[in-house]
């Protein structure tokens, strides 16, 4: 009889104390779902303050997965999130001209933008300040190299730049034959091989993508097909392959043998590259749409 008061005491003592484990853990959770919702309130109305973007992200920072177990993030923190990063900074105003072009630094401490009718600009990516300018005849679009050492200059003048990262002085000019116009400029993920769409001045051909080396300052390889006015160009992450999108089509050309081959031809515009390379984003109707896999 002992035994068995004994065991019926230690089962109601058991069962007492997980229902006490779990209404802690239902009070701690409550607590800190109500501390969440404090701290984005307190986030919100910084918003709304002058210089109070330091404040908002401060209070985001506590509630990313990698800080707390819980992840309670709702579309309260992702929109104070892009609030807190909208502007980092605005330039002043750039004369009679205006920006063409820009990109960051592969360590994101600089953007390069190209201005209207003057030149190039680098720009300190935290307050905005000119680190260093050149005046560049009919600078248009721009690229950084993936080693960080060269911009990449597209321009008006039938010339494509590419320039020393610190200096800005050339290191090398591409010139596109028939008085052509450079539309878009694009680095290869090794550094070293340059892509850039252009007008060659052939009325059955308006467009055409031409690659070259950068250290040898050779041709590699022209492209071009009577269906596409390429405007944007996208090197998938392991440079093999080569999207080239127009106003309404994109085109995936294939660099793994000597002569690049069209792989595939797609619906969309502007195409771009996932990170790992698995996936082709392009703006059709209704959205941006995984032009390898057909998916919305």
């Amino acid at each position: 009889v002992l035994i068995l008061l004994l065991l019926v005491v230690l089962s109601i003592n058991s069962i007492r104390q997980r229902d006490l484990r779990q209404l802690a853990e239902q009070r701690g959770d409550a607590l800190q779902t109500s501390l969440y919702f404090a701290q984005m309130n307190v986030a919100g109305q910084a918003a709304s303050r002058l210089f109070g973007t330091d404040t908002v992200r401060a209070q985001l920072v506590d509630w990313t997965p990698d800080v707390t177990d819980r992840d309670l993030r709702n579309w309260v923190w992702y929109y104070l999130h892009g609030l807190s990063h909208a502007e980092e900074f605005v330039s002043e105003p750039l004369g009679n001209g205006f920006c063409w072009a820009c990109d960051h630094s592969p360590d994101g401490r600089s953007i390069v933008n190209t201005k209207n009718a003057w030149g190039v600009q680098v720009r300190d990516a935290r307050d905005g300040h000119v680190i260093a300018e050149r005046f560049l005849h009919s600078a248009r679009f721009v690229d950084w190299s993936p080693d960080g050492t060269m911009i990449a200059v597209g321009r008006f003048d039938d010339v494509c730049s590419v320039l020393d990262a610190t200096t800005l002085e050339t290191i090398r000019d591409f010139s596109i034959p028939s008085g052509g116009e450079g539309w878009c400029v694009r680095w290869h993920p090794n550094s070293n091989w340059l892509a850039e769409v252009c007008e060659n001045g052939d009325p059955k051909a308006k467009r055409e993508i031409r690659s070259h080396d950068v250290n040898s300052g050779e041709l590699r390889w022209v492209l071009g097909r009577e269906d596409l006015a390429p405007r944007f160009l996208s090197w998938s992450p392991d440079g093999n392959r080569l999207a080239a999108s127009g106003m309404e089509k994109t085109a995936i050309w294939s660099l793994a043998a000597r002569t690049p081959e069209v792989e595939e031809i797609f619906e969309g515009q502007g195409a771009i590259w996932s990170p790992d390379g698995s996936m082709l984003a392009v703006a059709r109707q209704g959205g941006i749409w995984d032009a390898l896999s057909g998916q919305q």
